[in-house]
């Protein structure tokens, strides 16, 4: 498979999980927030709602920069300084997301919010977050030294 069609087949995964995030943080998970917390409790359901959307940005905006780094495949570019730095960046969003993730669950369980399925998902999204961000921290570090070894290569030759 050449650079360009692994970059096509790159950033369609990427639409499908960005089309997956838009309906988890800005519809299914509002909407449940909005059942739980019912009527008379507006503050709550406004700043439960709010967090899940900023957290939402926080992966919004990790797979911008992962359509950079697939752009960058598409150039025949892919182990390059920049895609190191992008999955640096993308590290350190994924790990910012899941400690918000975890902030949440600790405020749930100050206002002594009960719901099992709530805690889960949260929980999982925090796990998934920082797994990611670790994964994706360490291939960043893995494409810098690619990066470093081809540049000397290139010297030599």
């Amino acid at each position: 498979m050449d650079h360009k069609a692994l970059s096509r087949h790159l950033i369609a995964a990427g639409i499908l999980a960005g089309a997956g995030g838009v309906y988890i943080f800005y519809i299914h998970e509002p909407l449940h927030m909005l059942r739980l917390f019912g009527a008379g409790a507006e503050l709550r359901r406004f700043l439960s709602i709010g967090s899940i959307a900023l957290i939402g940005l926080l992966y919004l905006a990790a797979l911008a920069n992962y359509f950079k780094i697939c752009v960058r495949i598409g150039e025949n570019a892919s182990f390059c300084t920049e895609n190191a730095v992008r999955l640096g960046r993308i590290g350190r969003l994924l790990s910012i997301g899941g400690g918000c993730w975890t902030a949440i669950i600790a405020v749930l369980l100050c206002l002594r919010i009960i719901d099992r399925y709530l805690y889960l998902v949260l929980a999982l999204a925090a796990l998934a977050s920082f797994c990611a961000g670790v994964v994706a921290r360490v291939l960043g570090q893995l494409v810098r030294r690619a990066s470093r070894l081809q540049e000397e290569n290139d010297l030599t030759i």
